[in-house]
């Protein structure tokens, strides 16, 4: 791919900047309060210019392409910040989405790596996992037909999420079972509760204990609730 032109690499860059600015704040607040538009402009140019000499000098063109550079970039300028400034790719900020919203297309199942399997840690009650008749201790040695040895726990949880109503076979290696279990389950909307009914309870008469599992999007009303009852 050739390297675009100075001046394309600089509208390109401003239009990223200046999106990336308003995700978060005000532009005439960050920019125009702060410093004229021409010190701004100069400052941006900088980076400008950097970009268009490691596209230019660069010993490895693979290294070198514009999305690539940018987004690194934006990684650089958010870690500047803080340890709880992140910049999020769109995959990223998918998986972020389920969890913080509680909810998503799956099959309802805790999982970890135990000795290099997936193993299950636990069904959730009423989900495609339960009612398929998972159990924990369940060994997950294959998905569709593939091994999971080895392979990430990150992997595999795309691999069994999906859209709602879809399905997924998995092979399941069970202790005290001599054949493999093969099942297909169909994925369904999982919401994960912040404040699990199993784990909220009152340890005396004037002591109740309280689980926050995860910070969710319905977390504080989840919670409220829990102390209410």
């Amino acid at each position: 791919m050739a390297a675009p032109g100075r001046k394309q690499v600089f509208i390109l860059l401003t239009i990223l900047v200046f999106v990336f600015i308003g995700m978060g704040m005000s532009v005439q607040r960050s920019v125009l309060a702060y410093e004229d538009v021409d010190e701004y402009m100069r400052k941006l140019k900088v980076l400008t210019n950097v970009l268009i000499t490691i596209q230019k000098y660069y010993v490895d063109p693979d290294k070198t392409e514009t999305e690539d550079l940018v987004k690194g970039a934006i990684h650089g300028m958010v870690s500047s910040l803080d340890r709880y400034s992140v910049f999020l790719e769109q995959e990223e900020a998918k998986e972020f989405n389920d969890q913080t919203q509680g909810s998503f297309g799956g099959l309802g199942i805790q999982i970890q790596m135990v000795n290099g399997w997936l193993t299950v840690v636990e069904p959730l009650p009423d989900t495609p996992a339960s009612k398929a008749g998972l159990m924990s201790g369940d060994k997950i040695v294959e998905i569709e037909g593939k091994s999971t040895r080895g392979v990430s726990i990150e992997n595999v949880i795309k691999q069994l999420k999906g859209e709602p109503d879809t399905q997924v076979t998995i092979t399941i290696a069970r202790k005290g079972e001599k054949e493999l279990l093969k099942k297909t389950l169909t994925r369904a909307v999982i919401h994960v509760s912040a404040v699990p009914d199993s784990e909220q309870y009152m340890l005396d008469s004037t002591i109740g204990y309280v689980r926050l599992r995860d910070f969710t999007r319905d977390a504080a009303e989840e919670m409220e609730s829990a102390i209410r009852n």
